[in-house]
């Protein structure tokens, strides 16, 4: 999973890589929250495969990829923003999510003890640029002949 900004190019990966690329700022204001469902079922899923890896990545590996894991804990592993964000640090010292980003996981955590829906918002701009969050690509690896599933990266 591929977490950057508009001007970067997403990675290239082999046609047996799953990977869900996601246009995203790493700006307070960013509507990240759009997309915490979107990548909690993305990683539960690509778990429960036979060979189970995921990696996900942003430019630095502070804030924008440690959301998302943190939003997948929160929501899937059924622990508190604070527990989330300790499990992180612990495999990532350098791990901050933005205060913004940060305001978005405390209401996540409050939506899904509550079994609630988290609420929609509406992009953005800034001097950053466009902070709205889109999904540009999301290639799956269902094509991929059960023999090769055995070699198929996450």
């Amino acid at each position: 999973m591929s977490i950057l900004p508009e001007t970067t190019p997403f990675p290239e990966y082999e046609d047996r890589v799953e990977h869900l690329c996601i246009r995203s700022n790493d700006d307070p204001r960013c509507v990240i929250g759009n997309v915490f469902d979107r990548v909690a079922d993305w990683i539960r899923d690509a778990l429960t495969t036979p060979r189970p890896k995921v990696l996900v990545h942003c430019g630095m590996g502070v804030s924008r990829s440690a959301t998302l894991v943190i939003a997948y804990l929160i929501r899937e592993r059924r622990v508190s923003f604070k527990k989330a964000l300790d499990l992180v640090i612990a495999k990532r010292s350098c791990v901050w999510p933005n205060f913004g980003f940060q305001i978005r996981l405390l209401r996540y955590e409050d939506c899904c003890r509550g079994g609630l829906a988290f609420p929609h918002e509406e992009g953005k701009s800034g001097s950053w640029g466009s902070t709205k969050v889109t999904v540009t690509r999301d290639t799956r690896a269902a094509t991929t002949p059960p023999s090769a599933s055995a070699n198929t990266k996450r």
